[in-house]
């Protein structure tokens, strides 16, 4: 009985001729495998704000710390007639945070700035390490002893 895994994150599954229930140790490490890389996904919402001007910029802070900079979406929050555009600097997202700038055509005062950082979080050791201590396969003499 070999287990296969797939070919960019190493997902376990079990070959074509095991029959289901020789299987599920596989299908289980499927499923711990799936669930770790999700839980890896990390989304950070927050907002700032403003005091408009024609031009601005404003640096946040994300409060988590991603592997690599991670995507950046943000949208001003006022009325029709405010105008406002926002994006981020280019070349200014870090791991940890990102500077936002933009213009306001329209707006007077204070406004908010809504974002979003979507990212994978910094974790200990390599994926393929976490991946081998989290799914070791089960010696079949183990298997029988606790069955």
């Amino acid at each position: 009985m070999a287990t296969l895994t797939t070919p960019h994150y190493a997902f376990p599954y079990p070959d074509g001729a095991e029959r289901v229930m020789d299987g599920d140790n596989a299908i289980a490490a499927l499923a711990q495998s799936v669930d770790a890389k999700l839980h890896e996904l990390t989304a950070v919402v927050g907002y700032v704000n403003v005091d408009m001007q024609s031009q601005w910029a404003i640096a946040i802070g994300f409060g988590a710390t991603f592997v690599t900079p991670p995507a950046v979406f943000a949208i001003g929050v006022g009325f029709a007639a405010d105008n406002i555009n926002v994006m981020t600097r280019q070349g200014q997202t870090t791991t940890t945070g990102a500077t936002l700038e933009g213009t306001a055509a329209g707006a007077v005062g204070i406004r908010s700035i809504q974002w979003l950082a979507i990212g994978h979080r910094a974790q200990a050791g390599t994926r393929r390490e976490r991946d081998e201590a989290e799914t070791r396969p089960v010696d079949e003499g183990e298997a029988e002893a606790k069955g």
